[in-house]
């Protein structure tokens, strides 16, 4: 059984609001030279489309300078900050730069930029999520809480929101361990972020929508694996390399923060899933000392029961602040 998909959830929550905002007309300024079958071949719809779009339109007599409407969407605005690139904005919004360019022809004219406000059309409703600052010291913006999964427990819904970017993360690597073994013992997921991120006691991290507590898996538990103390001996190392082997090799964990006494087990498993000599040294602290700053996988004080996994800033979040 595969999980609910993150579209397919972002859907179902945008059902559940009790007001829905309407589509938007998605114009385009036509060019000199333009045809309507031009036009149409370029935003990947039929001809006929373009007409009942545009009743009353006659497309064989196109002005340049005018306006067509090509599409439906969600309106957004976004106001620029300083040394926020167009195309990190288009790839958070995940629409084209030319589409920005379009809809905000000021843009061309434009030298600077900040703090200009400019219109944005998706096909999601949800304005995307963004991680903003330290994990110490930051804010989420548009999170998401984490949607469910048969392969994990949320503890409390109103404790685990994240990013988008993150969501996505934390499912496909849920997905692949449900596909590769879906008798395995669901995992707890304990805190990750606030709503709108900050500060969240008694954490000292967890504040920009980045960070995430999950129970580690234990040999002896059947259906769930809750966060209680875990020894060598009860840590099933090899389920929880194959969980956080994923976001390693994807480069998409920036940390990941366990008890030193389980750092050697996790390691004998990577290594004998074939995981190389220079990837063991880059990922793992172990063997050298437990306050030795280097690699990934590492030990913080008060880990026994848990696992913090930290993901790395989005490629686009011009806010986020790396904690290494």
């Amino acid at each position: 059984m595969r999980c609910l998909s993150l579209l397919a959830f972002l859907f179902l929550l945008l059902l559940s609001q009790k007001a829905n905002a309407q589509l938007s007309d998605i114009p385009y300024i036509i060019s000199r030279g333009d045809t309507a079958t031009r036009i149409a071949r370029r935003f990947g719809i039929t001809l006929q489309t373009l007409m009942h779009l545009n009743p009353g339109r006659n497309l064989n007599r196109l002005r340049a300078g005018d306006a067509l409407v090509v599409g439906k969407g969600f309106r957004h605005t976004h106001r620029l900050r300083p040394k926020e690139r167009l195309q990190d904005v288009a790839a958070r919004y995940r629409v084209s730069y030319e589409d920005l360019l379009r809809w905000n022809p000021q843009l061309r004219k434009k030298t600077k930029t900040t703090g200009l406000e400019i219109v944005i059309f998706t096909k999601r409703e949800l304005p995307p999520s963004e991680s903003v600052g330290r994990p110490d010291d930051g804010r989420l913006i548009n999170g998401i809480p984490l949607p469910p999964h048969p392969a994990y427990h949320v503890r409390d819904p109103k404790r685990t929101y994240v990013t988008v970017e993150v969501a996505e993360h934390l499912l496909s690597a849920f997905d692949e361990m449900i596909d590769m073994e879906p008798s395995a013992p669901r995992l707890v997921i304990g805190d990750a972020s606030l709503p709108k991120g900050g500060p969240f006691a008694p954490h000292l991290s967890h504040q920009s929508g980045r960070d995430i507590d999950l129970a580690y898996f234990q040999v002896r538990c059947r259906r769930t694996c809750d966060h209680r103390p875990v020894s060598p001996q009860t840590f099933d190392a090899k389920r929880q390399w194959r969980l956080i082997s994923r976001w390693l090799r994807g480069d998409k964990v920036e940390a990941i923060f366990m008890d030193y006494s389980l750092e050697e087990a996790l390691y004998r498993a990577a290594q004998e899933s074939g995981a190389s000599q220079s990837e063991l040294s880059r990922w793992f602290q172990w063997p050298r000392p437990p306050d030795a700053r280097v690699g990934i996988i590492r030990h913080l004080d008060n880990h026994q029961d848990h696992m913090h996994v930290r993901f790395r800033c989005a490629p686009y979040d011009s806010a986020c602040v790396p904690d290494r």
